[in-house]
């Protein structure tokens, strides 16, 4: 399999969460409130440098360039990228052997870049670093025999992704569902 790095500056994130009396201070407002909803909505940092990779990708390498998955929930950004050349596809079979396939922001699993792998196709990995912290953290509770919980959409391919990091200790659950025990019953730990 062939990687490609894509040097992509990361914005700074305060280290420290400020006290609810620090952010009144900070933006005093005297009488009612209002609170306007952006819509559409924007999006965390991790998307945000994936969407970045793509744009960088379609620039140095020219369309198409094949992205799995939407690199964004968000309409007017996957047409945008469309108009430029990307090709947004379910699964890496949908990729011609040899192509640029560019992972999304939600990660994937190890049996995704094994497929990739397999099929010869050039990856770049846009997976956000707090995805991929979650990952390394499934991994690292499984080793230590934890059952893993995860909440989340079904079908949506970041709880896919990081339940591939454990798939022995993995249970997902939908967001509607709620419970205070473990889906084995009585967790090991």
């Amino acid at each position: 399999m062939t990687s490609t790095a894509v040097s992509i500056p990361m914005p700074t994130v305060p280290r420290r969460r400020r006290t609810p009396e620090e952010v009144l201070s900070a933006a005093p407002v005297d009488g009612p409130k209002r609170v306007l909803l952006a819509a559409p909505r924007g999006y965390c940092a991790g998307v945000d440098r994936a969407v970045i990779a793509v744009e960088k990708a379609l620039e140095h390498y020219g369309p198409p360039v094949y992205v799995r998955k939407q690199i964004v929930h968000n309409v007017h950004v996957v047409s945008s990228l469309e108009e430029k050349g990307a090709i947004f596809v379910d699964e890496t079979d949908e990729v011609p052997e040899g192509a640029l396939v560019i992972f999304s922001a939600h990660g994937v699993s190890p049996a995704v870049v094994q497929s990739a792998e397999d099929r010869g196709l050039r990856t770049i990995d846009a997976t956000c670093p707090l995805v991929t912290k979650v990952h390394k953290e499934a991994v690292r509770f499984a080793k230590d025999d934890f059952d893993i919980l995860l909440i989340g959409h079904d079908g949506h391919e970041e709880v896919e992704g990081t339940a591939g990091e454990a798939p022995n200790t993995s249970r997902s659950s939908t967001a509607r569902t709620r419970s205070t025990r473990s889906p084995s019953g009585t967790p090991r730990k």
